[in-house]
């Protein structure tokens, strides 16, 4: 059987010692097997050795993660000979080196979890985002605690999904009771029978229409983007799409919506173009998208700032 590897990620402090309690006091977790944690930072939160007993897990501290060999891996497999190793990882470590770094045979890295102190994430977010993508770019959920009536989900959910399209994300109060996210309501509504998406709402408009594409089933838009790539397969579909600045101008992904019914051999590829059309619902891998059926397409002028921002 595989030794199953939790990587917990974020910023000191931020409640990753407190999930990891948690979460080994949960009984549909923790069966009782052994448990290691590592841990390469200590907050203000311990293990209690009430705890470890408790749960049956051992914590042993590594003060820098390139202390952390195959050699180190291997000599605490054989002492601890653990069923579930959680890693507490340091805040202002390479996430990404990490990652990519091999596991001894055996080990492996089935989920990365983290967590974010929503009383500080505006500072952060507007200060140290390349800090904050490092953390949340390979996460499989982010556990946003400490809201409050005055903590605006809909902005911490717009950046986090800009670093991190992919991510499960829940919310938390200061009693870490969970709390039902509720999107606002619609911004992007009809004029004149069409909706106009601005060129500095793109990000905003993309980030409804994924997580509501129907919002906009039959609706009639207008908007603007780059012919970003061909789609393999279709000969009158591409991809509309733009560049979002998830950290910094030298670290960019491509989000784009699929144009059809277009005739490619009048495009060029990375021409600026504006498309008018209906927007129908198609099945896809994770569910119903958004795709627009055009009607008109012109050609446009490039805009002063290409990169889309989701605030």
């Amino acid at each position: 059987m595989p030794v199953l590897v939790y990587l917990v990620t974020g910023f000191l402090d931020s409640g990753k010692t407190s999930l990891i309690k948690e979460t080994l006091m949960d009984k549909e977790f923790n069966h009782g097997e052994k448990n290691l944690i590592i841990s390469f930072e200590q907050g203000e939160v311990e293990y209690e050795e009430a705890f470890l007993k408790q749960t049956n897990s051992e914590v042993v501290y590594v003060d820098d993660v390139e202390l952390f060999t195959e050699e180190l891996m291997h000599e605490y497999d054989t002492v601890y000979q653990p069923k579930t190793v959680i890693i507490e990882f340091n805040g202002l470590s390479n996430v990404t080196e990490f990652v990519q770094r091999k596991m001894i045979p055996g080990w492996m890295i089935v989920q990365v979890l983290t967590t974010i102190d929503a009383s500080t994430f505006n500072v952060y977010i507007a200060n140290m985002k390349s800090i904050i993508y490092e953390q949340i770019r390979y996460s499989d959920l982010i556990i946003c605690n400490r809201c409050n009536e005055d903590t605006d989900l809909d902005y911490m959910r717009r950046n986090l999904k800009a670093c991190n399209m992919a991510c499960q994300i829940v919310y938390e109060d200061e009693q870490n009771n969970i709390i039902p996210f509720n999107p606002s309501k619609l911004v992007f509504k009809e004029e004149d029978g069409m909706i106009h998406v601005k060129d500095e709402d793109f990000g905003l408009w993309y980030m409804d229409a994924l997580d509501h594409p129907e919002h906009y089933e039959n609706k009639r838009i207008r908007i603007k983007g780059m012919y970003a790539s061909k789609i393999d397969g279709y000969k009158k579909s591409f991809v509309l799409g733009r560049y979002a600045m998830v950290c910094c101008a030298d670290d960019t992904a491509l989000i784009g919506l699929t144009v059809t019914g277009v005739k490619l051999d009048e495009l060029t590829l990375h021409q600026w173009v504006s498309v008018e059309g209906v927007i129908h619902l198609v099945d896809a891998e994770h569910g119903k998208v958004c795709v627009l059926y055009a009607e008109k397409i012109y050609h446009d002028h490039p805009i002063e700032n290409p990169f889309v921002y989701f605030s």
